[in-house]
């Protein structure tokens, strides 16, 4: 009976240091979501800028024809 207490022991202090160090992880993924959140807009925003030069050599193809 003692070994078997012992084991479980063991496994409850195992998953505590497992927990722990998912509680440590947990903000490391937070911050890269955020870096990728961040990424994502820069060419969300980078896109609509392309987009606007485009439509501008077309309106200046359409003024040259």
């Amino acid at each position: 009976m003692k070994l078997l207490i012992d084991v479980s022991v063991d496994q409850i202090e195992a998953s505590s240091v497992s927990v722990g160090r998912a509680g440590n992880t947990i903000p490391e993924v937070m911050q890269v979501v955020a870096g990728f959140t961040e990424f994502v807009g820069e060419i969300r925003v980078a896109s609509a800028e392309q987009g606007v030069d485009v439509e501008e050599v077309r309106l200046e193809g359409n003024t040259a024809s």
